[in-house]
């Protein structure tokens, strides 16, 4: 099916997050009620705090990760599942190179743009930390700028690249790779200076935003694509991939708009399988579903962007070690042998006919 290989590189974004995401992903602490209570004078008072999500700028964007790695690793079947990858001196060199502590992942929000990409996380305990592990990184001579309300910015160039970081001290970080534009632009969301549209507002993505919001794990993907080929490709609109730990498996929603024809649900069906079994998704684990995909469609409704959308839901299962398993060889190892080689239990024919040829 032509759409597998023109969208390769997107499945792999799909791909390369679910992994990489339960390994590094930096570290978020969820702010108490007791630091709101402490707030300065009037006077000297920080403008109010947005929620993380209202400070992701909207132009440029292409993907959203949501991600509470605290939630995730307090399951034990999923601690057991991967504790080949999250070896205690891999989570210690991360804590010093980073400054964050796993322990206070609570949550974070990364957003990658056509320029570079953008690090959200909230800084009530690690904020002095992850400034001066930034800092300490820097290859060059820093450029600082302070705000009245006490803000930080931070940039350099970091290993070879232009970063920018942003400290409300007592409130977030914000870390922006490539393009340090990003950051200003968080500042000013925060000072309450820019009121435009964020990136969750967004006419495609706004209806998504609550969708699986106790999930640890959401990756949101915002179209249309500019150069996708195939009727699923071009009609793409948005969607949202969600991962839930039950027990020792991993429950994968996804949840799409598309403007798709009456046989939506035949066409993705079909298109799934092209992607699981395509080579890329086989070498990160992600084509070996326990069960799954499972394809229903509803009819089009109408929304805020007068169009009316098919809605399209996947639901897919997959063993949590395996996926652990596939990861450690793709970090450790060599990919080529992965694929001459299938992890443990994984089967070697592919899940149906494929149009796509592998």
């Amino acid at each position: 099916m032509d759409c597998v290989r023109l969208n390769v590189r997107r499945n792999w974004i799909f791909a390369v997050l679910l992994g990489s995401a339960l390994i590094s992903a930096a570290c978020h602490q969820e702010r108490g009620a007791d630091a709101a209570a402490t707030a300065a004078p009037a006077s000297q008072q920080a403008p109010k705090r947005l929620a993380l999500q209202q400070l992701l700028p909207a132009p440029g964007v292409a993907v959203i990760m949501h991600l509470r790695p605290a939630e995730l690793m307090a399951t034990n079947a999923l601690r057991q599942s991967w504790e080949p990858v999250l070896k205690t001196d891999r989570l210690a060199a991360f804590q010093h190179a980073t400054g964050f502590d796993p322990s206070h992942i609570q949550e974070l929000w990364w957003a990658g743009y056509a320029l570079g990409s953008l690090l959200l996380v909230d800084a009530a305990q690690d904020g002095p930390r992850i400034e001066q592990a930034f800092i300490a990184s820097a290859a060059s001579d820093l450029v600082r700028q302070q705000d009245d309300s006490g803000g930080r910015l931070i940039s350099a160039l970091v290993h070879g690249q232009p970063q920018a970081l942003y400290h409300r001290e007592g409130d977030f970080i914000a870390i922006a790779y490539g393009d340090i534009g990003l950051v200003k632009i968080v500042r000013a969301y925060a000072q309450g200076r820019l009121r435009a549209k964020t990136a969750l507002s967004t006419r495609f993505l706004a209806p998504l935003r609550a969708v699986d919001a106790a999930a640890p794990l959401r990756i949101f993907l915002a179209g249309p694509f500019e150069h996708a080929q195939g009727v699923v490709g071009q009609g793409f609109a948005a969607g949202v991939l969600s991962v839930t730990p039950s027990g020792p498996s991993l429950r994968v929603s996804v949840h799409a708009h598309g403007l798709w024809p009456e046989e939506a649900t035949t066409l993705l069906q079909q298109w799934w399988l092209d992607v699981l079994n395509s080579s890329e998704s086989r070498a990160v684990g992600l084509g070996f579903p326990t069960a799954g995909p499972v394809v229903s469609c509803r009819p089009p409704t109408s929304t805020a962007s007068n169009m009316d959308l098919t809605q399209c839901d996947t639901q897919l299962t997959y063993s949590s070690r395996a996926l652990a398993q596939a990861v450690h060889q793709l970090t450790q190892g060599s990919s080529s042998a992965l694929l001459e080689e299938p992890t443990s239990g994984w089967r070697q024919q592919l899940l149906g006919p494929s149009r796509g040829g592998d």
